[in-house]
């Protein structure tokens, strides 16, 4: 794609397929060569490990009267970078040729590529996914082979322990599938497991940190050295959980759209997948309704922590009152102490008290009080 000109600098992670006086096209060393020696397998080594999103192809710009290069355009494909270099030949070459001082040789050519880049934003408007997920989606599908509709939740960087040695890699999370790919010094990794194959998932102590332990039927793996093993060890637990209930619901009475909702413009996603947004919400949806019983269509649409005003012993219970489309609850901090289930149904005032500053007592501060038919709780 083109992108807005900028200087950089020409470092040795880079060849040069062609060029004219003008222009270069240049490929990303370690990537669609025929021979690789050791700086291509030292560059594709960082990039894997450091799951540079760097792409393969890369077009600069230079003036033969100057050192200064300008990046304007890059692609991921060899077909991508090859159109843009036609159009250079057939649209810039002509042109520049005529053009006799070398500043304006410069002016001219970011001119164009900044109107490109303005058609461009244009024609993807609707392209709101951030980039570096769509990159990781990309690989995702490209290094595990999975169906094209298979949907990427997230990913995290993490060691995969082979016998005592660790190999850093990339851990990737989608709707039915566990993957993990490393590439280190030429030597690589690929595991892909369903969810549904999964029987054992526990975090345990071992190596040299914290690791999840996944056990399948015939093997066992772990994984460590996460940034935040609790948020991944969750989105495991809540993956699995999917796969099970899709596995054990009636053929046809499971709908994975009710899950995984189609992501639109209005929720687009800013720097981690919607899918995993739309899935830490269901979560919280499901625990709500388990610990008050609710039905299956119950949605929570919020919570907050608060105080609980209870007359019979004149007390404040702390703990969350949450809200969904039919009810409003309260959940006591220490569990099963007080579980309060109000139906919108049942209640003919809400009321704020007016805030009471020289006040010490909890209940005459920011006090919201809830007249039902039958009895009021504040």
């Amino acid at each position: 794609m083109w992108v807005k000109p900028s200087e950089i600098l020409v470092t040795g992670f880079w060849s040069t397929d062609r060029a004219n006086p003008y222009f270069a096209l240049q490929r990303r060393r370690g990537h669609d060569e025929a021979y690789s020696g050791l700086t291509s397998l030292v560059v594709a080594t960082i990039d894997s490990v450091l799951d540079s999103k760097t792409n393969r192809y890369r077009i600069l710009h230079q003036r033969p009267d100057s050192e200064v290069y300008h990046l304007i355009a890059e692609a991921d494909t060899k077909e991508e970078i090859e159109e843009h270099w036609k159009w250079i030949e057939e649209h810039l070459m002509p042109t520049l040729g005529g053009i006799d001082v070398g500043v304006d040789v410069t002016d001219y050519v970011e001119c164009k590529i900044k109107s490109l880049c303005a058609q461009m934003d244009e024609d993807e408007i609707d392209d709101f996914e951030s980039e570096k997920f769509k990159n990781a989606t990309k690989k995702f599908h490209k290094l595990f082979n999975v169906p094209p509709e298979e949907k990427l939740v997230t990913y995290y960087s993490c060691s995969y322990w082979r016998g005592r040695v660790p190999r850093q890699g990339w851990l990737y999370l989608s709707v039915n599938y566990l993957c993990f790919y490393s590439y280190l010094l030429g030597k690589d990794i690929t595991i892909v497991l369903k969810f549904t194959d999964i029987i054992a998932l526990e975090r345990v102590q071992a190596y040299l940190s914290e690791t999840i332990r996944i056990g399948t039927r015939f093997h066992v793996h772990d994984f460590s050295m996460f940034r935040n093993i609790q948020e991944t060890y969750q989105m495991m637990e809540q993956l699995a959980n999917f796969a099970a209930k899709k596995l054990l619901s009636e053929k046809g009475a499971f709908r994975e759209e009710d899950f995984f909702p189609a992501v639109t413009k209005k929720t687009a996603p800013k720097v981690i997948s919607q899918l995993k947004r739309d899935l830490d919400a269901k979560t919280r949806s499901e625990t709500y309704r388990c610990r008050f019983r609710l039905s299956l269509n119950e949605r929570l649409d919020g919570e907050i922590a608060c105080h609980l005003w209870t007359p019979y012993n004149r007390s404040n219970v702390s703990g969350k009152l949450y809200i969904s489309s039919n009810f409003v609850c309260f959940a006591s901090k220490v569990f099963h102490q007080i579980n309060l289930i109000i139906p919108f149904r049942d209640i003919m005032v809400i009321e704020k008290q007016p805030d009471n500053p020289n006040s010490s007592d909890i209940e005459t501060q920011s006090a919201l009080l809830i007249i039902t038919k039958e009895r009021a709780g504040t």
